[in-house]
C-alpha cells in the first residue's frame, strides 16, 4: 500500500462519522408548490431522515416557518396564505440526540380565483281558473 497513513486517516475519519452520527435530513413535502390566496395546503415532513447514532435517535420535533409570519409545529401542518406572493417553507428538525438541520421550498401563491356569488331566482306564477255554472 502507497499511502497507508492516509488510509488510516480515512478509516479513521468514517469511523468517527458513524459514531457521531449525522444530522438529520429534512424532507418537505407539498401537496402543490403553487397555491392560491385562501386556498388550505398540506405541508409533510415525514420523509425526514434521521440517523439512528445513538441507537434509537428519533424526530423530536418539527418547526414550520411559513415566511408570512405564521408557524406550525408537527410533522403534517395544514396552512392557508392570506396573500399572494413568492414565499419560502423552512422546515427546522431536531432529533432526540439534540442535533438540528434545516430545509427551504419555495412556494408561489397566486390570487384567489374569483368566484361567481350571483344567484339565480325562479319566479313562478300560478294561476287558479274558476268556473261558475249556473241553472
Amino acid at each position: 500500500m502507497k499511502h497507508p497513513r492516509t488510509f488510516k486517516l480515512f478509516l479513521a475519519g468514517l469511523l468517527a462519522l458513524a459514531l457521531a452520527g449525522c444530522l438529520p435530513i429534512p424532507v418537505i413535502d407539498l401537496d402543490q408548490t403553487t397555491v392560491e390566496a385562501g386556498e388550505s395546503f398540506t405541508v409533510d415532513g415525514s420523509g425526514t431522515v434521521v440517523s439512528n447514532v445513538p441507537e434509537g435517535t428519533v424526530v423530536a420535533s418539527y418547526a414550520w416557518d411559513f415566511g408570512d409570519g405564521e408557524k406550525g409545529q408537527g410533522e403534517q401542518v395544514d396552512h392557508v396564505y392570506d396573500e399572494p406572493g413568492e414565499y419560502t417553507i423552512t422546515l427546522t428538525v431536531t432529533d432526540s440526540a439534540g442535533r438540528v438541520a434545516e430545509a427551504e421550498q419555495p412556494v408561489t401563491v397566486k390570487p384567489a380565483s374569483a368566484t361567481d356569488t350571483t344567484t339565480d331566482t325562479t319566479e313562478t306564477t300560478s294561476t287558479t281558473g274558476t268556473t261558475a255554472t249556473t241553472q
